[in-house]
């Protein structure tokens, strides 16, 4: 969203510094500030709402890892966010010998639990060691 974002403002600014007229070349400013303003809202994304992000996106089954496929990221996010995603499954929904799920209920991925366990609901039949690695390859 913020790179469709990001280019739209970016095309729009360029369109206008070819325009001639004095009120186009007035909104000049006004798509500066946007640029500026969703700077500081993507800036605002990283860290622990990063790895959120990233999961989500991840978990979007008709997605999955092709979201990084984009010219809009570089290979190596695609292999950082697909270890972080099998990190977190691992560390939040690793079942230690067929029991239920560990999970903190304090966890701030709750909704993210949900999801995942309503998959593993449809998924009885793959085997723990490699869910998170099964799920990448369908």
């Amino acid at each position: 969203t913020y790179n469709a974002l990001f280019d739209h403002l970016d095309d729009e600014k360029a369109k206008l510094g070819r325009k001639k007229k004095t009120w186009k070349k007035e909104l000049m400013p006004a798509i500066e500030a946007a640029i500026q303003k969703l700077k500081n809202y993507y800036n605002a994304t990283g860290g622990k709402e990063e790895t959120l992000y990233n999961v989500a996106a991840i978990l979007n089954p008709t997605l999955k890892l092709q979201t990084y496929n984009s010219g809009h990221w570089e290979k190596s996010f695609k292999v950082q966010y697909m270890r972080a995603f099998m990190q977190h499954f691992r560390d939040h929904y690793h079942r230690a010998d067929n029991g239920p799920a560990t999970q903190s209920a304090s966890s701030d991925f709750t909704c993210l639990a949900a999801l995942v366990q309503k998959r593993r609901q449809k998924t009885q039949s793959v085997q723990q060691a490699g869910e998170d690695g099964e799920y990448l390859r369908e």
